[in-house]
């Protein structure tokens, strides 16, 4: 149970790496991000303070499927919908970064 949200979240962790390097990417050929808090972000710290929330929402990301798991483990009432739940919002989050990642790259290639 617990191995299949580790792969998730080396996946995300890895959607995230692949998008931070796409916009840095974009960055440097003059395009603009286009999301909000994303562009506050690279405003505010760079490249740096994107990686570090990317990194950070990672890590709690782990640290809730962690903790949901441990729940299913020691027994308690709803622990198993309570993981998938968290397992459901790791897929999510990776597959709509990749999705992301991919019209960064599409993006980069046109310009």
């Amino acid at each position: 149970m617990l191995r299949q949200a580790l792969v998730w979240i080396i996946l995300l962790g890895l959607a995230q790496f692949t998008d931070v390097l796409t916009t840095a990417a974009d960055r440097t050929r003059g395009t603009i991000e286009a999301m909000s808090v994303s562009a506050n972000l690279l405003g505010l710290g760079g490249l740096g303070l994107l990686w570090f929330t990317k990194l950070t929402l990672v890590l709690a990301l782990a640290a809730a499927a962690a903790l949901a798991s441990r729940w299913v483990f020691a027994g308690r009432p709803g622990s198993r919908l309570i993981y998938g739940l968290v397992l459901a919002s790791i897929q999510g989050c990776a597959i709509g970064l990749l999705i992301v990642s991919l019209n960064n790259l599409a993006l980069l290639a046109s310009v």
